[in-house]
């Protein structure tokens, strides 16, 4: 999987470009690298408590990805948690994330886990793909990104069996 990292890191930077347009600065987007984000994604994939699960289209090209992992946040509720997923732009829409989050609630189950969280922020309009799949806001806080402070909101099941019926 570790061969994967820098499709996967090209992946997470069309995302976000796309994704925080608008949101973030122009110029932070812009820096973002493969070579920062492959080397990141090389560590987080040899991470044994966490895990990550890829979509492919029809070709075998990876076109999105879910990382997750035991919560940091250690939250008796919300034991998994979300920490990133995206899908690339031309793939978004089409049931890709729905697959990820559903995929990723099995693989959760697997180990026990029945409950999970996912942290977004508060101006992406990816807070209603979180909502239309049953999530409940569970709180916020800010966070900092590309040196601003910005609000996020928590999203969470408390059960995931919603998750597991998509």
């Amino acid at each position: 999987m570790e061969s994967d990292a820098e499709i996967i890191a090209h992946i997470d930077i069309e995302s976000r470009r796309t994704a925080y347009r608008g949101i973030l600065p122009e110029f932070y987007l812009a820096s973002l690298t493969i070579e920062n984000f492959c080397e990141q994604w090389r560590k987080r994939l040899q991470d044994l408590g966490a895990f990550i699960l890829v979509a492919e289209n029809e070709s075998a090209e990876l076109i999105g990805f879910v990382f997750a992992g035991r919560s940091e946040a250690l939250d008796p509720d919300y034991v998994g948690e979300i920490y990133a997923i995206y899908i690339l732009p031309d793939h978004q829409q089409h049931g890709v994330g729905r697959e990820l989050m559903r995929s990723a609630a099995e693989r959760f189950l697997s180990k026990g886990i029945s409950s999970l969280f996912v942290w977004v922020l508060a101006s992406n309009p990816a807070r209603a793909f979180y909502e239309a799949l049953g999530g409940t806001i569970l709180r916020s806080a800010a966070t900092t990104v590309a040196n601003l402070t910005m609000e996020s909101v928590a999203y969470g099941w408390k059960d995931t069996t919603i998750l597991r019926a998509l």
